[in-house]
């Protein structure tokens, strides 16, 4: 699928002698922007997954993530720039309802 996102500086205001812009960006497909991306590997009876760009309100990790089958997962964190405070939220209400079905998480690159 091709997305095209358009950036439009929206207006400027001068604040402390510093200009501003606020920028706005429109996604051309209205399904939002992913700003995570993933990318996962099994090896033996664990799952390996790689992360990728920022984590902020929009993440759902049961979309990117899919079922896990296996009682281990190794999450490499190296790849991720940012992560905001609702995107905290999603990832312990997330890794949490992994953690309580048993399955062993490892935090690797962090």
């Amino acid at each position: 699928m091709f997305v095209i996102h358009f950036r439009f500086i929206f207006g400027s205001f001068l604040f402390l002698g510093l200009l501003f812009y606020i920028i706005i960006d429109i996604d051309e497909t209205g399904e939002g922007k992913k700003l995570i991306q993933i990318t996962k590997e099994q090896k033996e009876d664990t799952l390996l997954v790689k992360f990728t760009g920022t984590v902020e309100e929009n993440v759902d990790f049961t979309a990117l993530i899919g079922p896990v089958n296996s009682s281990k997962m190794d999450l490499l964190l190296k790849g991720i720039s940012r992560i905001n405070s609702v995107g905290i939220k999603a990832w312990i209400k997330y890794f949490q309802g992994l953690a309580s079905k048993g399955v062993h998480l490892r935090l690797l690159e962090c």
